[in-house]
Protein backbone atom coordinates (compact mmCIF):
# COMPACT_ATOMS: atom_id res chain seq x y z
CA UNK A 1 0.00 0.00 0.00
CA UNK A 2 1.11 3.41 -0.72
CA UNK A 3 0.01 6.88 0.54
CA UNK A 4 -2.52 8.22 -1.73
CA UNK A 5 -2.23 11.75 -2.87
CA UNK A 6 -5.40 13.60 -1.29
CA UNK A 7 -5.58 16.27 0.92
CA UNK A 8 -8.28 16.19 3.91
CA UNK A 9 -10.16 19.46 4.47
CA UNK A 10 -12.04 19.41 8.50
CA UNK A 11 -15.12 19.67 6.36
CA UNK A 12 -14.60 16.43 4.57
CA UNK A 13 -16.74 13.53 4.96
CA UNK A 14 -16.27 10.12 5.49
CA UNK A 15 -17.41 6.95 5.01
CA UNK A 16 -17.81 4.12 7.02
CA UNK A 17 -18.81 0.52 6.05
CA UNK A 18 -22.04 -0.65 8.84
CA UNK A 19 -22.47 -4.42 9.18
CA UNK A 20 -26.06 -4.90 10.22
CA UNK A 21 -25.25 -5.37 13.95
CA UNK A 22 -24.10 -2.64 14.14
CA UNK A 23 -26.94 -1.20 13.29
CA UNK A 24 -30.01 -0.37 15.73
CA UNK A 25 -33.59 -1.95 15.49
CA UNK A 26 -34.63 1.88 15.29
CA UNK A 27 -32.25 2.24 12.07
CA UNK A 28 -29.32 4.48 14.21
CA UNK A 29 -25.42 3.66 14.42
CA UNK A 30 -24.16 1.76 17.50
CA UNK A 31 -20.78 2.56 18.68
CA UNK A 32 -19.87 -1.15 17.31
CA UNK A 33 -19.57 0.80 13.91
CA UNK A 34 -16.44 2.68 15.25
CA UNK A 35 -15.13 0.24 17.85
CA UNK A 36 -11.68 1.09 18.33
CA UNK A 37 -11.40 -1.83 20.80
CA UNK A 38 -11.65 -4.61 18.31
CA UNK A 39 -10.38 -2.65 15.27
CA UNK A 40 -6.18 -1.92 15.05
CA UNK A 41 -6.62 -0.28 11.49
CA UNK A 42 -10.64 1.50 11.30
CA UNK A 43 -10.85 1.60 7.06
CA UNK A 44 -12.95 4.48 5.83
CA UNK A 45 -13.68 6.15 2.45
CA UNK A 46 -13.37 9.51 1.53
CA UNK A 47 -16.68 10.82 0.17
CA UNK A 48 -15.43 13.66 -2.32
CA UNK A 49 -12.96 11.05 -4.24
CA UNK A 50 -15.93 8.44 -4.50
CA UNK A 51 -18.62 9.96 -7.13
CA UNK A 52 -22.23 10.13 -6.58
CA UNK A 53 -22.97 7.78 -9.06
CA UNK A 54 -20.77 5.03 -8.24
CA UNK A 55 -21.61 4.54 -4.45
CA UNK A 56 -23.48 1.74 -5.23
CA UNK A 57 -20.27 0.25 -6.77
CA UNK A 58 -18.39 1.57 -3.93
CA UNK A 59 -20.86 -0.34 -1.70
CA UNK A 60 -19.95 -3.50 -3.45
CA UNK A 61 -16.94 -3.39 -1.97
CA UNK A 62 -18.52 -4.68 1.10
CA UNK A 63 -21.39 -7.02 -0.04
CA UNK A 64 -24.54 -6.85 2.37
CA UNK A 65 -22.87 -3.54 4.52
CA UNK A 66 -24.76 -0.61 4.76
CA UNK A 67 -22.54 3.29 4.71
CA UNK A 68 -22.74 5.64 7.69
CA UNK A 69 -20.65 8.90 7.63
CA UNK A 70 -18.97 11.52 9.44
CA UNK A 71 -16.56 14.95 9.53
CA UNK A 72 -12.89 14.97 9.49
CA UNK A 73 -13.47 17.56 11.98
CA UNK A 74 -16.07 15.40 13.92
CA UNK A 75 -12.69 12.61 14.21
CA UNK A 76 -10.51 15.18 15.10
CA UNK A 77 -12.74 16.18 18.10
CA UNK A 78 -12.08 13.44 19.75
CA UNK A 79 -8.38 13.32 19.25
CA UNK A 80 -8.48 10.90 16.31
CA UNK A 81 -7.23 11.55 12.57
CA UNK A 82 -7.29 10.55 9.28
CA UNK A 83 -4.64 9.21 7.22
CA UNK A 84 -5.14 8.63 3.18
CA UNK A 85 -3.36 5.19 2.22
CA UNK A 86 -4.23 3.39 -0.74
CA UNK A 87 -5.86 0.10 -1.30
CA UNK A 88 -4.94 -1.66 -3.67
CA UNK A 89 -7.99 -4.44 -2.82
CA UNK A 90 -10.66 -1.22 -3.16
CA UNK A 91 -9.74 -1.50 -7.27
CA UNK A 92 -11.53 1.78 -8.59
CA UNK A 93 -11.53 3.31 -5.06
CA UNK A 94 -8.08 2.50 -3.75
CA UNK A 95 -7.13 5.83 -3.45
CA UNK A 96 -10.36 6.54 -1.68
CA UNK A 97 -9.36 4.94 1.44
CA UNK A 98 -8.03 5.89 4.26
CA UNK A 99 -7.43 4.80 7.79
CA UNK A 100 -8.33 6.06 11.42
CA UNK A 101 -5.46 6.99 13.40
CA UNK A 102 -4.17 8.23 17.11
CA UNK A 103 -5.64 5.90 19.52
CA UNK A 104 -2.86 3.34 19.79
CA UNK A 105 -1.72 3.72 23.52
CA UNK A 106 -5.54 4.48 24.42
CA UNK A 107 -7.29 3.20 27.73
CA UNK A 108 -10.67 1.04 26.69
CA UNK A 109 -12.45 3.65 28.67
CA UNK A 110 -10.80 6.42 26.11
CA UNK A 111 -11.43 4.10 23.14
CA UNK A 112 -15.38 3.84 23.86
CA UNK A 113 -15.42 7.50 24.85
CA UNK A 114 -14.11 8.20 21.37
CA UNK A 115 -16.31 4.79 19.28
CA UNK A 116 -19.81 6.74 21.32
CA UNK A 117 -19.02 10.50 20.24
CA UNK A 118 -18.32 9.02 16.45
CA UNK A 119 -21.52 6.95 16.91
CA UNK A 120 -23.69 10.20 17.58
CA UNK A 121 -21.75 11.98 14.94
CA UNK A 122 -22.55 9.63 12.21
CA UNK A 123 -26.30 9.48 13.88
CA UNK A 124 -26.53 13.15 13.39
CA UNK A 125 -25.88 12.94 9.51
CA UNK A 126 -27.99 9.56 9.19
CA UNK A 127 -27.08 6.37 7.52
CA UNK A 128 -26.52 6.90 3.62
CA UNK A 129 -27.26 3.25 2.68
CA UNK A 130 -28.47 1.13 5.51
CA UNK A 131 -27.18 -3.02 5.46
CA UNK A 132 -28.85 -5.74 4.49
CA UNK A 133 -30.83 -7.54 6.75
Amino acid sequence: MSSSPCQLDAQDFLFRFLHRANVNPNGTVSSGAFSLRRDSAISLGIEKLIPTTSLDAFCALKPGQGLAKVRLDEIQAVGLNVQPEAESAWGEFANAHAVLTGYDGWTNDRKETAARALRNAANRWGVVKAPAK
